[in-house]
């Protein structure tokens, strides 16, 4: 679900082109939804930060190369796979 969240966001990132707001706004998002679904606790506050930094980095860079659609495209899959497979490589 996250990952759909996360291509929404995107979007919206190259429409209004305001990564760092989206990428607040996609992380407390995401806060919310882990606390909807986990405990409270130090996991939940550095996976907040992880999200605010990967989607920062990540609104970012598709903010930077949004001229070119093939490009803005590949950053898009690209990012939004790693997004999905980084927690299952990490276990």
């Amino acid at each position: 679900m996250t990952v759909l969240l996360l291509l929404g966001f995107a979007w919206l990132v190259h429409r209004f082109e305001r990564p760092l707001h989206f990428a607040v706004g996609y992380s407390v998002l995401a806060l919310l939804l882990g606390l909807m679904f986990e405990s409270i606790g130090w996991a939940l506050a550095l996976g907040f930060l992880g999200t605010l930094a990967f989607s920062a980095a990540y609104f970012s860079l598709l903010n930077r190369v949004s001229d070119t659609i093939a490009t803005w495209l590949a950053v898009l899959v690209g990012g939004a796979l790693l997004w999905f497979f980084l927690p299952l490589l990490a276990a």
